[in-house]
């Protein structure tokens, strides 16, 4: 194979494989882009007692890409997030203190979401459905 047919095909690889990421991003964004309540909450693999301080909390994960809360039924603006489909994280940028937080995903599918947070030495697990 010469040279020239050698960079042709890797242009057309990299250029398909751009067209597939850049799909997968959107589709799991259209899927994010939603209200999420807290159903339950594992802390380092053990399951949180029903009325833990998380469950029926809100994740807002708007179509404009800011990101919102709702503990307590007091809806606060977060910041702004994103998706990287390579990595499976959603990654928060704080609005007041310019800091980020990594969520992985564990899970994403039309009526459940899976994330894991490493908060300081525990990982957290949060399973959440749309809110109705």
């Amino acid at each position: 194979m010469t040279v020239l047919l050698k960079g042709a095909v890797l242009a057309v690889f990299v250029l398909l494989n751009t067209g597939t990421y850049r799909q997968k991003v959107e589709a799991a964004e259209k899927l994010l882009s939603k209200t999420w309540q807290i159903k339950s909450v594992d802390i380092n693999g053990k399951r949180q007692p029903k009325g833990n301080e998380w469950e029926g909390g809100k994740l807002i994960f708007n179509k404009n890409y800011v990101f919102e809360e709702d503990m307590d039924g007091e809806r606060m603006v977060v910041g702004t997030w994103s998706y990287n489909a390579l990595k499976k994280e959603i990654t928060i940028i704080d609005n007041g203190e310019e800091e980020t937080a990594t969520m992985r995903v564990i899970m994403l599918e039309e009526n459940n979401l899976v994330l894991d947070v490493d908060e300081y030495e525990e990982v957290m697990r949060f399973y959440l459905q749309p809110s109705k």
